[in-house]
């Protein structure tokens, strides 16, 4: 190690730290939404694509500097980044280190919505407010077809689908929602 250097072995602190939190955030019972201002860097990118919904303020940058210190990607990069942005802009940021703008990353498919950074906070907590009267079984079991869609063809996520319709057709909070929206009061055009 160079004098003056972190001595952590950052193996170590990816197995320790990161896996740990980003298992969490994979498995939590629920939606998890991630809201950027300002640079999210290195490992962090890992930890905010392990999110469900990203949220990112119109001047974040997100940056992988990785090769520049002569590393690799950790914290979850190579199975999250290239899923969100596919193999070759994923190589391409991994590759060059170079920083996307906030409207660069949602373009290439890492977030969801970009907003002003004054608003991105409130917008969070507002998603945050509406996702929480949604059933977390539901969005847990959204997730886990969508992440499990990438090990499957097409005639087996639907049968995925119909299997999750029947179990989740039979709790009492769907079954409230449907009469809810099938008795919704019609609105009228003028």
């Amino acid at each position: 190690m160079v004098e003056g250097h972190d001595t952590r072995d950052f193996g170590l602190v990816v197995i320790e730290d990161y896996l740990p939190l980003i298992s969490v955030l994979n498995k939590f019972n629920g939606a998890t939404i991630c809201a950027a201002r300002g640079m999210v860097v290195g490992s962090a990118v890992g930890v905010m694509l392990a999110c469900d919904i990203v949220l990112l303020g119109d001047t974040c940058q997100i940056s992988l500097p990785f090769s520049r210190l002569h590393l690799i990607p950790d914290g979850g990069l190579t199975y999250f980044l290239t899923r969100a942005i596919g193999r070759v802009r994923a190589l391409g940021m991994a590759l060059t280190g170079q920083p996307l703008s906030a409207h660069e990353a949602a373009e290439a498919g890492m977030a969801w919505k970009v907003r002003d950074d004054n608003e991105v906070d409130g917008f969070a907590i507002t998603l945050a407010e509406k996702l929480s009267l949604v059933d977390n079984q539901a969005l847990a079991a959204t997730r886990k077809l969508i992440d499990g869609s990438y090990n499957g063809d097409l005639e087996a996520a639907i049968l995925k689908e119909a299997v999750g319709q029947k179990i989740r057709q039979q709790s009492t909070a769907t079954c409230q929602a449907i009469d809810a929206f099938v008795n919704k009061p019609k609105k009228k055009h003028s």
